[in-house]
């Protein structure tokens, strides 16, 4: 599957991606992302449910 997505959007993903590993903290991503603290809850409880599997693809537009 493929999926063409914006750096603003590819930031967002690594962003959810370095809050799950715990390299970055909620509080500190809302800043960065310009957005609330409770936006980051939702974004990471979502991307939690969702399994990114190896066969897809990231391509910035």
């Amino acid at each position: 599957m493929l999926l063409s997505m914006s750096p603003k959007e590819l930031n967002r993903v690594d962003v959810i991606r370095d809050i799950s590993e715990r390299r970055l903290r909620q509080k500190d991503a809302a800043e960065l992302l310009k957005l609330s603290r409770r936006h980051i809850q939702r974004a990471c409880r979502i991307s939690s449910l969702l399994v990114l599997n190896s066969d897809l693809t990231y391509i910035s537009s």
